[in-house]
């Protein structure tokens, strides 16, 4: 019987090293390869060839302060997203380490191994050109990582310490946890945890935006992104339409021949004939380049936009940020959602643009 009991006690703690393993390669996933693949990383190191984007903000809570105020204009989903995502992605950090190595009975080593690793990542991303880099990120990563390490206490006091019983409580624990965050955190939050990049280069090579320095729109953020030159001669964009406009991001004037102009933006409310859209602004860079912005909070560019009756409405599905792959779909407006990147093309007047065509770009970056 006893060596029954021992089996099964070595199996289970197995299955929670694999259980482990599991969460730790799905946190690298989110982390560091939500926009290209570990493929495509390697392959960019190797060959000196790295194309992304990334962003830099070392002033605590920042960040914060920005999803906070954009909670309060209509962006709530996506400030809960990302602040919540932050904190209890490094949870089950902070509830394994304890669990499965003794040296992490203490919690301070757990707050130091947690603190290290987010580091670690931050520094990844913004040398790979992974995502954004935050300061921000480091302080939810540490305080979830304590919340997963106080959870941890808890199960031990609540099954009196009792091995077996922690070991079960722990796997119905993931189980439910996994099952939450498949049914509810994917399609719910999808969109707000990095699938969709908030901008984008019209033309490749190196760009850098300071948005906290004056520039227009005033939002608080820093971005330098790259993407790659397909051609080999800088002509060729990833996100170019047909149109000679930037598909993803951007504003300009249609240079087609129709005679109809461009608006990007994100949806930010919706009215009786149409909505309203934080516009996105493209500007030119000396070195052949382009930024292009949006404003968060009070900074917000809302433009009212118009929708005319036999409106076109299209999806535009990009899979990679190297856009090789991009699908069209026709849709209809109810599809139409808050926070949606949209392309309008039509025309302005007295300051309403009314649209004949609204295209919303999603970006999937999904291998």
């Amino acid at each position: 019987m006893k060596k029954t009991d021992h089996s099964s006690g070595r199996f289970l703690q197995i299955l929670l090293y694999l259980v482990f393993m599991i969460y730790l390669l799905l946190m690298c996933r989110i982390i560091l390869f939500k926009y290209s693949s570990f493929s495509q990383v390697v392959y960019g190191v190797l060959h000196g060839k790295v194309d992304g984007f990334r962003s830099c903000n070392l002033i605590p809570f920042l960040t914060v302060r920005d999803f906070a105020q954009m909670a309060f204009h209509g962006q709530f989903w996506r400030s809960f997203a990302n602040i919540m995502g932050n904190l209890f992605i490094f949870s089950p950090l902070g509830y394994f380490l304890p669990l499965l190595f003794l040296p992490f009975q203490k919690p301070r080593r757990v707050f130091l191994f947690s603190v290290s690793l987010s580091i670690l990542f931050e520094v990844l991303q913004y040398a790979l050109y992974l995502g954004s880099s935050d300061i921000d990120d480091v302080i939810l990563n540490a305080a979830g990582a304590m919340v997963g390490c106080g959870t941890f206490y808890g199960v031990r006091r609540f099954t009196k310490g009792r091995r077996r019983s922690m070991q079960k409580v722990t796997l119905l624990l993931s189980a439910v946890c996994f099952c939450l965050g498949a049914l509810i955190a994917v399609p719910r939050f999808g969109l707000f945890l990095g699938i969709r990049m908030r901008s984008a280069d019209t033309k490749p090579g190196y760009i850098y935006d300071d948005l906290s320095g004056g520039l227009p729109g005033d939002a608080s953020v820093k971005t330098e992104i790259t993407l790659p030159d397909k051609t080999g001669d800088g002509t060729d964009s990833p996100y170019k339409d047909s149109s000679g406009g930037n598909a993803a991001n951007g504003s300009a004037k249609n240079n087609s021949g129709s005679g109809e102009d461009t608006l990007n933006g994100y949806i930010t409310s919706f009215t009786e004939d149409g909505f309203f859209i934080n516009k996105i602004t493209t500007q030119e860079l000396d070195n052949g380049g382009s930024i292009a912005y949006s404003g968060q909070g009070k900074h917000q560019q809302l433009i009212p936009v118009r929708v005319s009756p036999d409106a076109v409405y299209r999806e535009k599905r990009i899979y990679d940020m190297y856009g090789n792959r991009v699908e069209w779909a026709d849709i209809t407006k109810d599809l139409l959602e808050a926070d949606d990147n949209v392309e309008l093309r039509g025309h302005e007047e007295n300051g309403v643009f009314t649209a004949s065509e609204v295209i919303v770009n999603t970006f999937t970056f999904m291998e």
